[in-house]
């Protein structure tokens, strides 16, 4: 049998630098013992800079009070992530504007560095809303699969 070169991009996490971080004082009235229901919703978005190798991986985040729909949290951070030699794995497509992968093996790194991301997210957003009544209802944890469009 013959050596199998593995090709697996390798990538690190560079930086992350927060958008936008806003938390709002709850306008909801609470009984004692009693939890605001918070729901969230969570958008990525993911840019290819191939010139430089690097992912960067957006993270929104709303939160809000499900009684009263008022908004908690509007948070926004940006993921950037270095992808070894990025441009020699992707290829743009002409017709739709947008870069993808020539390996559907590649395609599972976005998955992954989504997954990454919203998790470091919660953390950044639990650590930051101590002491309001989000540190009770925490961002639920997510398959980052469900963020990607299936094509049928």
């Amino acid at each position: 049998m013959g050596e199998e070169k593995n090709n697996l991009i390798k990538y690190q996490l560079r930086a992350i630098e927060t958008a936008k971080f806003n938390l709002a004082i709850p306008q909801i009235k609470l009984e004692e013992g009693q939890i605001a229901e918070i729901n969230y919703h969570i958008n990525p978005a993911v840019k290819y800079i191939v010139k430089d190798d690097l992912i960067l991986i957006t993270i929104s985040v709303r939160g809000y009070v499900k009684q009263t729909d008022q908004t908690l949290l509007d948070a926004e951070n940006v993921f950037v992530y270095y992808a070894i030699n990025l441009k020699d794995h992707l290829e743009l497509s002409e017709k739709e504007k947008t870069y993808k992968f020539k390996n559907v093996v590649d395609e599972g790194l976005i998955i992954t560095l989504i997954g990454l991301s919203v998790s470091t997210m919660r953390g950044i957003i639990f650590e930051k809303s101590k002491g309001t009544i989000l540190q009770f209802s925490p961002m639920p944890i997510i398959n980052p699969s469900t963020f990607i469009k299936k094509k049928d």
